[in-house]
């Protein structure tokens, strides 16, 4: 007999917020709240800047590179809405379809992930 642990409740799920593991249906995103999500986090960078509060400015846009809502928005952008989207980008890929694109955005998202882990880690052992 197997025994689920309780779940915690008004807890964030890790798939919404650090961005799903398998592909998501693309014409099934709610782009409202994932633009909103990136709006807010625009406007706080800016408050941030403007405030010259650099520490808190750095961290939110560490914040923006991790962020699933921005990795899907820019897809979008870079995919739908640009003029040059049907152009090839340097990787030789041109995405089209809603699934090639949602597939695109997932290994963004994981490149992003090790690229900014390995960059780290990089700048902490030559730096310091």
């Amino acid at each position: 007999m197997l025994i689920k642990p309780p779940q915690p409740k008004g807890k964030l799920d890790t798939v919404t917020v650090n961005g799903p593991e398998d592909v998501p249906e693309w014409d099934a995103i709610d782009w409202r709240v994932h633009e909103g999500n990136v709006g807010r986090l625009r406007r706080r960078i800016f408050k941030a800047t403007r405030e010259q509060d650099w520490a808190q400015a750095r961290s939110l846009q560490k914040m923006m590179l991790r962020s699933w809502s921005n990795t899907l928005v820019s897809v979008r952008q870079v995919t739908q809405r640009n003029a040059g989207r049907g152009t090839p980008g340097v990787d030789g890929q041109v995405a089209l379809s809603s699934k090639a694109r949602a597939e695109m955005a997932v290994q963004v998202h994981h490149t992003i992930s090790t690229c900014c882990a390995s960059l780290i880690l990089h700048m902490w052992r030559h730096c310091w």
